[in-house]
Protein backbone atom coordinates (compact mmCIF):
# COMPACT_ATOMS: atom_id res chain seq x y z
CA UNK A 1 0.00 0.00 0.00
CA UNK A 2 2.92 2.51 1.14
CA UNK A 3 4.69 1.71 -1.98
CA UNK A 4 1.59 2.47 -4.16
CA UNK A 5 0.78 6.18 -2.82
CA UNK A 6 4.85 6.78 -2.83
CA UNK A 7 4.83 6.16 -6.75
CA UNK A 8 1.21 7.61 -6.73
CA UNK A 9 3.01 10.96 -5.33
CA UNK A 10 6.01 11.14 -7.13
CA UNK A 11 4.33 10.86 -10.50
CA UNK A 12 1.62 13.76 -9.06
CA UNK A 13 5.47 15.57 -8.27
CA UNK A 14 7.36 14.73 -11.06
CA UNK A 15 5.11 15.20 -13.95
CA UNK A 16 2.51 17.86 -12.90
CA UNK A 17 -0.78 15.75 -13.64
CA UNK A 18 -3.55 17.58 -13.63
CA UNK A 19 -5.88 14.96 -11.75
CA UNK A 20 -3.55 15.23 -9.24
CA UNK A 21 -3.06 19.16 -8.85
CA UNK A 22 -6.90 20.19 -9.71
CA UNK A 23 -5.30 21.90 -12.92
CA UNK A 24 -2.29 23.04 -14.84
CA UNK A 25 0.35 25.07 -12.81
CA UNK A 26 0.73 28.37 -14.33
CA UNK A 27 4.48 27.83 -14.16
CA UNK A 28 4.31 24.97 -16.10
CA UNK A 29 1.81 26.50 -18.89
CA UNK A 30 4.80 29.89 -19.09
CA UNK A 31 7.66 27.17 -19.42
CA UNK A 32 5.68 25.83 -22.75
CA UNK A 33 4.86 29.11 -24.29
CA UNK A 34 8.53 30.48 -23.29
CA UNK A 35 10.06 27.86 -24.79
CA UNK A 36 7.93 27.60 -27.81
CA UNK A 37 8.61 31.31 -28.60
CA UNK A 38 12.21 30.64 -28.30
CA UNK A 39 12.20 27.83 -30.50
CA UNK A 40 10.58 30.48 -32.89
CA UNK A 41 13.81 33.04 -32.66
CA UNK A 42 16.02 30.14 -33.63
CA UNK A 43 14.22 28.17 -35.89
CA UNK A 44 14.92 30.15 -39.28
CA UNK A 45 16.64 29.54 -42.49
CA UNK A 46 19.54 29.77 -41.81
CA UNK A 47 19.84 28.27 -38.91
CA UNK A 48 18.12 25.26 -40.62
CA UNK A 49 20.84 25.30 -43.06
CA UNK A 50 23.43 25.50 -40.45
CA UNK A 51 21.53 22.16 -38.94
CA UNK A 52 21.80 20.31 -42.26
CA UNK A 53 25.81 21.22 -42.96
CA UNK A 54 26.82 20.29 -39.38
CA UNK A 55 25.43 16.79 -39.64
CA UNK A 56 26.29 16.00 -43.31
CA UNK A 57 29.33 17.04 -42.16
CA UNK A 58 29.43 14.66 -39.00
CA UNK A 59 28.65 12.14 -41.59
CA UNK A 60 31.60 12.64 -43.55
CA UNK A 61 34.35 12.60 -40.81
CA UNK A 62 32.45 8.66 -40.19
CA UNK A 63 32.81 8.06 -43.66
CA UNK A 64 36.19 9.71 -44.41
CA UNK A 65 39.61 8.56 -43.47
CA UNK A 66 41.13 11.94 -43.87
CA UNK A 67 38.49 14.55 -42.62
CA UNK A 68 38.60 15.42 -39.10
CA UNK A 69 36.26 17.62 -36.74
CA UNK A 70 37.48 19.80 -33.69
CA UNK A 71 35.78 18.62 -30.79
CA UNK A 72 34.44 21.90 -29.43
CA UNK A 73 32.77 22.82 -33.09
CA UNK A 74 29.94 21.13 -32.28
CA UNK A 75 29.62 23.92 -29.15
CA UNK A 76 30.61 26.46 -31.31
CA UNK A 77 27.81 25.26 -33.86
CA UNK A 78 25.13 24.45 -31.02
CA UNK A 79 25.45 28.25 -29.55
CA UNK A 80 25.78 29.75 -33.32
CA UNK A 81 21.82 28.12 -33.64
CA UNK A 82 20.82 28.49 -30.26
CA UNK A 83 20.65 25.11 -28.73
CA UNK A 84 22.01 21.53 -29.16
CA UNK A 85 21.16 20.55 -32.92
CA UNK A 86 22.04 16.68 -32.43
CA UNK A 87 19.59 16.32 -28.94
CA UNK A 88 16.69 14.02 -28.91
CA UNK A 89 13.79 16.13 -29.76
CA UNK A 90 15.77 18.86 -31.13
CA UNK A 91 13.95 21.43 -33.21
CA UNK A 92 16.71 20.92 -35.99
CA UNK A 93 16.24 17.05 -35.38
CA UNK A 94 14.71 16.90 -39.03
CA UNK A 95 17.14 19.15 -40.34
CA UNK A 96 20.05 16.97 -39.09
CA UNK A 97 18.47 13.74 -40.34
CA UNK A 98 18.51 15.49 -43.93
CA UNK A 99 21.81 16.51 -43.53
CA UNK A 100 22.95 12.54 -42.84
CA UNK A 101 20.95 11.24 -45.47
CA UNK A 102 22.03 13.74 -47.96
CA UNK A 103 25.47 12.74 -47.06
CA UNK A 104 24.44 9.32 -46.96
CA UNK A 105 23.70 9.32 -50.83
CA UNK A 106 26.76 11.34 -51.82
CA UNK A 107 28.52 9.08 -54.07
CA UNK A 108 31.13 12.05 -53.68
CA UNK A 109 31.15 12.27 -49.87
CA UNK A 110 34.72 13.00 -48.78
CA UNK A 111 35.62 15.83 -51.92
CA UNK A 112 32.46 17.30 -51.57
CA UNK A 113 33.00 17.36 -47.85
CA UNK A 114 36.22 19.23 -47.83
CA UNK A 115 34.97 21.29 -50.90
CA UNK A 116 31.75 22.26 -48.79
CA UNK A 117 32.92 22.65 -45.25
CA UNK A 118 36.83 22.15 -45.43
CA UNK A 119 39.69 25.18 -44.30
CA UNK A 120 38.71 27.02 -47.58
CA UNK A 121 35.27 25.69 -47.92
CA UNK A 122 32.65 27.15 -50.16
CA UNK A 123 29.14 26.58 -47.95
CA UNK A 124 30.72 26.57 -43.98
CA UNK A 125 34.68 27.04 -44.03
CA UNK A 126 36.52 25.32 -41.22
CA UNK A 127 34.00 23.26 -40.23
CA UNK A 128 36.10 20.39 -41.16
CA UNK A 129 40.32 19.84 -41.24
CA UNK A 130 42.55 17.67 -42.19
CA UNK A 131 46.15 16.55 -40.33
CA UNK A 132 48.06 18.88 -42.92
CA UNK A 133 45.55 21.80 -43.69
CA UNK A 134 44.47 22.23 -40.03
CA UNK A 135 41.72 25.10 -39.28
CA UNK A 136 39.93 26.39 -36.30
CA UNK A 137 35.43 26.79 -37.30
CA UNK A 138 35.22 30.00 -35.76
CA UNK A 139 38.43 31.78 -36.25
CA UNK A 140 38.58 34.29 -38.92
Amino acid sequence: MKASIFVSLFACVSFALTACGGGESSQTTNAVVASSAADENIVTAANKEIARNFCYAIHAIGNCSGLNMRLDTEAKIDKLVGTNIREKGSVFEDDCLDGLIQANEDKNLCSNAWDRFGCNGKIMPKLLFKKDDFCVFGDS
